[in-house]
Order: structure tokens, then sequence, then C-alpha cells
């Protein structure tokens, strides 16, 4: 067998091995959304946002009720986006990085993230018992908040491969990583390298619109889902990452084999640069 054959047995084998491995479909959406359980609410990475809740009761000595109503949301809101402050502080932009770390060492971004939890939506309320008030307020990750976080100027690195490795049969039109069973953790900017540690695909890699509006990439913790999202459209290559890695293990090593049939693939397809990226984890 060539070693060319070799490389395309090998980039596409983990598409087979998923196929055996998702006979069910999802009972829920509950069972696909990759839910991140924090103090006070939950990090949705699938649905790309995060909510908590407030609670909040007017002053005693209010009793129309019309005003005590007024006042007990207005400080039921106020708990919320203090708790919604909290949350996004530890959200995890990529391997070495929280967004605290930019709160605490730019007034600018302070400033921007402040307005966007001014804006965060109420998406339930709850009247409670003596005249209280529960909301559940959210923000999204995606559109402003990635805009004020990630990288304002990708580099777009040149990769260098040996010409005549890997030629594609067919248009793929975007990349899932079957990442399970290794202890990944979502993030806004992971990475995906080879087994050396080069950098196949990351923040210098994608177009900023695609990032800002749809994230880096999409989680799942469903193969059949991924592979049917419509962030990879039709024809995803599917590949099996080896482990996971970086000081929060938010990144992915890829084999070389895999890592090179994707570099001259997205070569000519750009799905990479647009950020059709699904990954699938625990």
């Amino acid at each position: 067998m060539s070693k060319k054959a070799v490389l395309y047995l090998s980039f596409l084998l983990p598409l087979a091995v998923a196929g055996s491995a998702v006979g069910q479909m999802p009972g829920s959406v509950s069972d696909v959304n990759v839910i991140e359980v924090v103090q006070s609410g939950q990090i949705n990475w699938t649905a790309g946002t995060i909510r908590t809740t407030g609670m909040g009761a007017a002053p005693e000595e209010i009793t129309n009720p019309v005003q005590a109503a007024a006042l007990a949301e207005r400080a039921a809101v106020t708990v919320a986006r203090r708790n919604l402050l909290e949350i996004i502080k530890g959200v995890r932009v990529d391997s070495e990085t929280i967004v605290e770390n930019f709160i605490t060492t730019s007034d600018v971004i302070k400033t921007k993230i402040s307005g966007q939890i001014q804006g965060a939506q109420v998406v339930e309320k709850r009247n409670l018992t003596a005249g209280g008030v529960e909301v559940v307020m959210e923000i999204k990750l995606r559109g402003a908040f990635s805009d004020t976080i990630l990288p304002q100027t990708p580099t777009f690195p040149q990769i260098t491969e040996e010409p005549g490795k890997f030629v594609p049969d067919k248009v793929y039109t975007g990349l899932v990583i079957n990442a399970k069973g290794l202890n990944l953790r979502p993030a806004m900017a992971p990475k995906i390298m080879n087994e050396q540690g080069e950098e196949i695909y990351g923040s210098a890699f994608i177009s900023r619109d695609y990032a800002v509006t749809q994230g880096m990439v999409g989680y799942s913790r469903s193969m059949l889902d991924a592979v049917k999202n419509e962030r990879v459209a039709d024809t995803p290559v599917v590949v099996r990452a080896l482990k996971s890695s970086g000081n929060t293990n938010t990144d992915l090593i890829i084999g070389n084999s895999d890592a090179l049939a994707l570099i001259a693939a997205a070569r000519n397809l750009n799905f990479l640069q647009q950020c059709k990226v699904m990954i699938v984890l625990d």
C-alpha cells in the first residue's frame, strides 16, 4: 500500500469509528449541549450563552403592590448582573487566559464588558412568595462579547507541507473532532496541534468575522449531532484526537497524518478560516 493511501485511510478511519458509536439519537437537547455548571449559574458552550439567576425583594416599607413588584424585580436584576460578572471573569479564552486577565489589564475591555452586562436580557421571571422576584438573565458569548475578547488581527500563518503528501478526493465542508474521553475543557479560542505541538488551527488561522458571529468552534456531546450540524454542512471530515493539551486542557493534539491531510484539504477549501469546526467531548 502506498504512503499516500495510508494517510488517506488514517484521515478517514475515524469517520467509520464514529459511525459505529452513534447508534442512538440523543434524547433531548440537554444530552447534546455542553453545559458547564458554575457557582450561581452555567455556561452553555453549545448555545454560546451564560445564564444566571438573581432574587430580590422590595423594602418592607413599600406597601403599594405595583411599586413593590417593580423594586423587587430591579433588585433581582442587580443581583443577576453581579453574578454574570463573576461567571464571565472565569470564562476560559484559551489554555493560558481567562476573561478576568483582560478585565484587570484593560480599562477599555472592562468598560465594554460592563456595558454588555447592563444589556443582558431577562429570559425568565418568577414571582416568589411574600412579594419576592426571581429572574434568569442571559448574555451571549458570541457577537459583542467575542468581539471584545478575541484577538483583533489574525496573522494567517503559512503552513508548510511536503508536496504530494495528500490530495483530498472530495470537497469537505467542515471538520469534526472526536475528543471523547480526553478530559477536554471548552474555551473560546482552543487550538488544534499536531504531535510536535505545531498549531494547525487556532485564533491566528481564522476569519475574525466568522469567529465573532459564530464562535471559533462549536461544541457537542454527540457525534451524531456534530456530523449533522449545519456549522460543518454536508461533508465534514471526522478526526479522532489523540489527547488534550494546554494548562487547562482546552487544546487538542491530532495525529501527524491527520494533520497533513487536514492542511491539504483546508488549503483549498477555507473551511477552517470560516470556523467550520465541531468538537465532541464528554
